[in-house]
């Protein structure tokens, strides 16, 4: 039952992730949180819903890396990104902000 759960998560997020990946082309796909620290059980189902989804193979299209932080970790990123912004000022971005 439970790694009936996993499956479907990983899956689904490597469905949604190859979608946004098709869209944008990223030369880089970083998954990370406390979820990645499930290892296979989430990541293999992960990996083939990536596979199957996308045009080109994962290892042509993505480098795909997979790194175990802190459900957090993102909130640092927003804010350093935030501040980079904020103390560029205005006229890096037409219009104001």
């Amino acid at each position: 039952m439970v790694q009936r759960i996993f499956t479907t998560a990983g899956h689904a997020l490597g469905g949604a992730v190859a979608n946004v990946a098709e869209i944008i082309n990223p030369q880089r796909v970083i998954l990370g949180g406390e979820g990645t620290r499930l290892g296979p059980p989430l990541l293999d189902p992960f990996r083939e819903a990536l596979q199957r989804v996308l045009v080109r193979p994962v290892d042509q299209a993505i480098d795909l890396r997979i790194v175990h932080t802190h459900d957090d970790t993102w909130a640092h990123g927003a804010a350093c990104q935030f501040l980079t912004d904020l103390f560029r000022g205005p006229t890096a971005h037409p219009g104001g902000l």
